[in-house]
C-alpha cells in the first residue's frame, strides 16, 4: 500500500501502472523473504509442505505426502505457521 500511494502521490504515476509497480515490488519482496526462510531448512519438504497445505490439506494427508515423522511434521508446519506462511484454520 505504501508504495502504490508514493508511486501515486510523489511519483505521480496512474492507477494502473502504479498498481503494477506495487504488486511487482510486493512479489519481489516475498519472493526474497521466502527465499530467506528457506535458507537453512529442507527446501524440497518445506515447498512441497506449502503444495499441499494450499489446497486446504489436513495433518495425515501432509505426512503421508511427505513421508515424514509426526515430530519433523510437527516441526515444519510449526515453522511455517511461526512464519506467517500457513496458519491453522477450521480444524485443517
Amino acid at each position: 500500500m505504501t508504495h502504490y500511494g508514493n508511486s501515486r502521490c510523489v511519483d505521480r504515476l496512474g492507477h494502473e501502472y502504479a498498481l503494477k509497480e506495487a504488486v511487482d515490488k510486493g512479489a519481489e519482496i516475498l519472493r526474497r523473504e521466502l527465499e530467506n526462510f528457506l535458507m537453512k531448512r529442507r527446501r524440497d519438504i518445506y515447498i512441497k509442505a506449502m503444495r499441499i497445505a494450499s489446497h486446504g490439506a489436513r495433518w495425515p494427508d501432509i505426512k503421508n505426502e511427505l513421508d515424514i515423522n509426526d515430530k519433523a511434521l510437527s516441526g515444519v508446519l510449526k515453522a511455517l505457521s511461526d512464519a506467517f506462511i500457513v496458519e491453522k484454520r477450521d480444524g485443517l
